[in-house]
């Protein structure tokens, strides 16, 4: 008996479902505008028909005001036009996408199916594919992240998934790159040096043939400043030539000096001896400044740089290859033909421009005329003279975002 009421009363309970199922109501209207969810493990996009770029080439972006640009290296068949908020992208007189400064406005709307990351020093980058269900779009979003001049910057590229095939994705992703418009003049990176009265110079032979200390002299004097000069020049001199100078040192630990610019690294086991050399100016309450001369060893430079963080490095001797470079300036305006190709006068007006515009926090104004003819430098170093900037990249070829301070 107690099996039969069992039995009917599972019945009962499975035709009671069964009946509420079949009355409840379908509340998906037929007009219903609703976003459907996306399957993020769904691969169909693998199968879109993907455009091969003929070749590539690199675009330049920058905010204004900002000493770095962006470079990105995309499919030479797209062409940027200015928008607000950044440039429209197209192919072939189709718009295709956009590149906009920091985050795309409609990131929100968009499902991510895939991702991937890349990093070096100066910027960071972000890639998705991601879909629209709204309207079935499948695209690439590109995200970029850098500093500048102590400024966070960022900007996003997207395109439709049909633009990009593997090496295209790859380039993006990878090769984006921060570009210094101009070198650094290191204005004021020795200002905290109140008011010196009395600077040295160590170094080789390329000291006395450069002129340095009688440019530097002149300079002073014809601005205004009080401050002395004392260049030494010793041939084939290291930094241990001047830290096993008995009197040197003594006159460097009793006060001597106010700034102190040490050459003579051309090996790395000269490194070491810096700390000689950087106990000494403590001593003597002076300020040690690397002053790397045209000759020295790039290798042993950028050791020094690294151990040695807390010094600053005034690179003459890079200061001198980008003039050469950058302005396609002879190496023979700077050096004379000799075995050692010893740096000239001009040479030695650029250490001391770069010493000067350090301390004082600007450019010299007076002319000179007894150690170099400021006409001859006016004419050789054209707005280097004013600004202490060279111009690594062409202004006419930076795209600048609309809407940057």
């Amino acid at each position: 008996m107690k099996k039969n009421i069992k039995k009917t009363l599972i019945a009962f309970i499975l035709l009671f479902s069964v009946l509420l199922s079949a009355c409840k109501r379908d509340t998906t209207s037929p007009d219903d505008t609703s976003t459907p969810d996306i399957d993020i493990n769904d691969t169909a996009y693998e199968t879109i028909e993907r455009y091969d770029a003929v070749d590539y080439s690199s675009h330049h972006f920058a905010f204004r005001g900002d000493n770095h640009a962006l470079r990105l290296s995309v499919p030479s068949e797209w062409s940027f036009t200015e928008q607000s908020g950044g440039y429209d992208i197209s192919r072939d007189g189709e718009r295709l996408g956009a590149l906009v400064a920091g985050e795309a406005a409609d990131a929100d709307s968009w499902q991510i199916l895939k991702s991937d990351t890349a990093s070096d020093k100066d910027v960071t980058m972000q890639m998705s594919i991601e879909a629209s269900g709204a309207e079935g779009e499948v695209r690439y979003r590109y995200y970029y992240q850098y500093k500048t001049d102590g400024k966070q910057r960022s900007a996003t590229l997207t395109v439709p998934c049909s633009e990009v095939n593997d090496f295209t994705e790859k380039r993006l992703l990878m090769t984006a790159m921060v570009s210094p418009l101009s070198t650094d003049s290191n204005i004021g990176v020795l200002s905290h040096v109140s008011s010196p009265t009395s600077i040295a110079i160590l170094g080789n032979s390329f000291i006395n043939s450069s002129s340095i200390g009688s440019i530097l002299g002149e300079m002073l004097q014809r601005n205004g400043k009080n401050c002395s000069v004392d260049a030494k020049s010793r041939g084939y001199a290291r930094v241990s030539t001047y830290t096993s100078d008995t009197a040197l040192m003594n006159n460097i630990r009793s006060g001597k000096y106010d700034l102190v610019f040490i050459c003579g690294l051309y090996a790395t086991d000269e490194v070491s001896n810096l700390d000689i050399l950087k106990s000494a100016c403590k001593t003597g309450g002076a300020e040690l400044v690397i002053f790397p001369a045209h000759n020295e060893s790039s290798g042993a430079i950028s050791s020094a740089k690294g151990k040695y963080s807390d010094i600053v490095c005034l690179d003459w001797k890079s200061e001198i290859d980008e003039l050469m470079s950058e302005r396609n300036m002879s190496v023979w305006d700077f050096c004379v033909d000799d075995q050692h190709r010893h740096s000239k006068p001009l040479a030695g007006y650029v250490g001391a421009h770069m010493i000067y515009r350090a301390i004082y926090g600007t450019v010299p104004s007076a002319s000179l005329y007894s150690s170099i003819s400021q006409d001859y430098v006016n004419s050789m170093l054209g707005d280097y003279v004013k600004t202490g900037n060279i111009s690594l990249l062409d202004t006419d070829i930076i795209k600048y975002f609309a809407n940057a301070e």
